[in-house]
């Protein structure tokens, strides 16, 4: 348990456990007595901020009801009038005048006829409603109820006649003979309730306001520069933000809320609701939460600051004593720090802390013997370096770098090759300069081939140029690198000239080629059909230890190795249908040991065609393919390092970015779909503030890697995009099908449950999800799908977070 806590709070040293355990008992005993008395505070301060929200809640509603019913007796003493009953249009027109201009209340008032268009409409402003003829309003709802004889007080409706949000007061008329002949309609704007609402306003952010049953608040929030603020609204919160809180859904179901619950502002308070109007509209008065407690913080804080006092005598007590053990591992930790910098010849003097406990003098004793080894490490690490740039420099072979078509590294041999003193005269040079006109079409699509397909060119004869134009010929291998983030490759280049010369003249003359056999340093055979030795230079003994005699005769499949014997046996059967052939084996030497060899294979003929002799040129390739390995393993570590991101060892931005613009160019090609899924983990900033950075990379650990785990198709890519936020590319990959990946990648990484103290959303660790579906065409690219995906995303986060959010879904919306 001891050692959990020590992980848990990061008390890696003496000193600081010695401080936490001495401030952990005062707060112990501090919080025995603060914990009781907080309660017994915050719900008696609760409990009377309820009864008055109640209160609030229950005036203002009959405030409402009491001034709309004052409103309908109104109209309907206007409708009950003789002049209205009879239809006096002329008596009618200055009653309304009069009327709307006592009752300031009304915004305006109108005469609907049985048929339900206007004909009479008065206002305060004076302003005429246009085309009042050709606007029907049968179809209304306070029409309908007045044609059946009653009042009524509509929701807040658009009003056809002005265009603006508006609530209807309205009364039938009925005549002498007991017949409908139309409505008196009196317009309230949605401010004159508001009107009503801004007297229940109290304290710094207590408000009441209405909501319809759809959960559409119908008038003006208290906070509206902060809606406009966040993005909220661009305007006005007046029939513009629909409230998803829970006060809302509760009431919905008349069941009580749970309290505190977050606000439409996305703030803890405290609520109470009341339906009103016949359960037309809901009566909401809140608090913020934090107002309530602020006198219970105020009081707590006087008993925190008594214990932050003792906790500081604590402290300084703890501090004396542990100063007294810190100091022999001082020592070491400086020791430690120096050996961070380089400085690997520290060693402590054991003598400065005899003194101390025997326990410290071991583990300066063990410092000393860990960094005389780092030391002796670190130096061997060096000259291993200083070698292989050495074999690099001094290859009989020329070594050659070039990314973007232009020659960035040459070694001296190389330059020696093509004629220069110097490297440097190389450098910056168009590698297709050095080539001769012959090769030039094979060498650029090798170079092409190495940028983008990054395969490895098979050993190739070429001719290239020297500077002063002579012609050399060559073999050469190419392995595709990353040179500065950029597409390269790296080449081998071995001069072949003189065996070229040497072939030439075994063409000439079977007299020419046995003179220059015995005199070349490479080995050359002559071998029947079956692969017998004829003839074998004296090279054989030098390369391989045999002499001469010791081969002829003998089949030269004996001497190879048994995983190369295949290769090598398809090479001689090529040569029934080619003259030239090349292949690179390994060979069993007399000592038993076994080395490469590189080999060319020419045919002599019988003048009908049919082959008679094989011609071998061979040499030693053992060092040449020592050093191909070792740049394949250095190539392949950077590779790797290139594309995985350093802390989740999931793929990075990079990669990603490469990835998706591959991708998205073949869906377009293909005309298939491409999905793409943006997470982001909920409160994750929170999450460092509470657990620290190490906590907060550690999870971060954790979510790369399960959500590496879920996508189950080679093709699907997870890569850390930046921060705490990751992506998924789905190639092929319909929405549908994206959707259930991405549920499932939510649920994976609430499975882990990681505790979340600080979060919001759950007690646990959770993550939010934006899904995006295109089809890629050759005219659209990769950075739409983002947006979209980033898109939803947001919208996952605006809707509570913890969720999965599709872009078609949250346009709707």
């Amino acid at each position: 348990m001891f050692n959990y806590i020590y992980r848990l709070f990061r008390l890696k040293t003496i000193k600081s456990r010695l401080q936490f355990w001495g401030i952990f008992f005062v707060f112990l005993i501090g919080i025995s007595s603060l914990i009781p008395t907080f309660f017994i505070i915050s719900r008696g301060i609760k409990a009377d901020q309820m009864n008055y929200l109640e209160q609030t809640v229950s005036l203002q509603s009959t405030a409402i009801e009491n001034w709309f019913n004052e409103r309908s007796s109104y109209i309907r003493t206007i409708s009950n009038l003789n002049e209205i009953r009879n239809l006096d249009k002329e008596r009618m027109k200055n009653i309304l005048t009069s009327a709307v201009n006592l009752q300031s209340e009304f915004d305006m008032l109108t005469y609907i006829n049985k048929n339900g268009f206007i004909e009479i409409d008065s206002s305060k402003s004076g302003a005429k409603i246009k085309n009042q003829a050709s606007i029907n309003l049968s179809d209304r709802d306070y029409f309908q109820e007045g044609k059946k004889g009653k009042e009524f007080v509509s929701d807040v409706i658009i009003a056809r006649a002005t265009g603006k949000p508006s609530i209807i007061v309205s009364c039938p008329i009925i005549d002498s003979q007991q017949q409908f002949q139309g409505v008196i309609a009196g317009v309230v704007e949605p401010r004159t309730v508001e009107k009503i609402m801004e007297r229940m306003r109290f304290g710094k952010t207590g408000e009441t306001y209405l909501v319809n049953r759809e959960g559409v608040m119908i008038t003006e929030s208290r906070f509206i520069a902060d809606l406009i603020k966040y993005g909220m609204v661009s305007s006005t919160a007046r029939l513009n933000l629909k409230v998803h809180t829970e006060i809302v859904q509760k009431a919905q179901t008349n069941l009580s809320v749970v309290l505190p619950y977050s606000n439409y502002r996305g703030v803890e308070s405290l609520g109470a609701y009341h339906w009103t109007q016949n359960g037309k509209w809901l009566v909401i008065a809140e608090v913020n939460q934090a107002e309530m407690l602020d006198s219970l913080y105020n009081s707590m804080f006087i008993i925190i600051m008594s214990i932050l006092c003792i906790v500081a005598f604590v402290l300084y007590i703890v501090l004396k004593v542990s100063h007294h053990i810190e100091r022999p591992l001082q020592f070491v930790l400086n020791g430690v720090r120096l050996i961070q910098k380089s400085n690997y010849k520290y060693r402590i003097d054991v003598k400065e802390v005899a003194p101390r406990a025997i326990e410290f003098q071991e583990v300066c004793s063990a410092f000393n013997l860990m960094a005389e080894t780092v030391e002796t490490t670190i130096h061997g690490l060096e000259d291993s370096e200083e070698r292989y740039r050495t074999l690099i420099e001094t290859s009989p072979h020329t070594v050659l770098v070039h990314s973007k078509g232009k020659i960035v590294f040459m070694n001296q041999e190389g330059a020696l090759l093509f004629g220069a003193n110097h490297p440097e005269e190389l450098i910056g040079k168009d590698v297709i300069s050095l080539v001769h006109p012959d090769s030039l079409l094979q060498v650029k699509e090798r170079v092409a081939s190495s940028y983008e397909n990054k395969k490895q060119a098979e050993l190739l004869e070429e001719k290239l140029l020297r500077l002063d134009g002579t012609i050399i010929y060559t073999e050469t291998v190419a392995n595709p690198i990353t040179y500065n983030g950029n597409p390269g490759s790296l080449v081998i280049v071995r001069d072949i000239t003189e065996r070229k010369k040497i072939e030439k003249a075994l063409q000439d003359s079977e007299e020419k080629f046995r003179l220059l056999a015995e005199t070349s340093g490479d080995m050359i055979t002559i071998h029947n059909v079956e692969g017998e030795y004829l003839y074998v230079s004296p090279a054989c003994h030098r390369l391989l230890q045999y002499e001469m005699d010791n081969l002829l005769g003998k089949s030269a499949y004996l001497l190879i190795h048994p995983d190369d014997l295949e290769y090598v046996h398809n090479a001689f059967l090529t040569l029934q249908h080619v003259n030239y052939t090349s292949s690179t084996y390994r060979i069993r030497q007399k000592s038993g040991e076994y080395v490469w060899f590189e080999t060319n294979l020419a045919t002599i003929r019988t003048v009908e065609g049919a082959l008679e002799k094989i011609v071998a040129v061979s040499r030693d390739i053992t060092e040449r393919k020592l050093l191909e390995q070792q740049l394949q393993e250095a190539n392949h570590r950077l590779e790797m390092l290139s594309w995985r991101d350093g802390l989740t060892g999931i793929a990075n931005r990079r990669f990603f970015d490469e990835k998706l613009e591959s991708e998205w160019k073949r869906a377009a090609r293909g005309s298939t779909p491409l999905s793409l899924i943006m997470i982001d983990i909920d409160h994750f900033k929170l999450y460092n503030d509470t657990y620290g950075h190490q906590g907060g990379d550690d999870c971060l650990k954790k979510v790369a890697e399960t959500l590496a785990s879920v996508p189950n198709r080679s093709g699907d890519i997870v890569a850390r995009y930046g921060g705490e936020e990751f992506a998924v590319i789905l190639p092929q990959t319909n929405n549908a099908d994206a959707l259930k990946i991405a549920e499932k990648l939510c649920k994976a990484i609430a499975s882990l449950e990681i505790p979340h103290a600080s979060s919001k959303v759950a007690d646990i660790v959770t993550v939010s999800a934006g899904l995006a579906t295109m089809l890629p065409t050759p005219f659209s690219n990769p950075a739409e799908v983002i947006s979209l995906a980033d898109k939803a995303l947001y919208y996952a986060k605006e809707s509570g977070r913890n969720q999965v959010q599709n872009f078609h879904e949250a346009i709707v919306s």
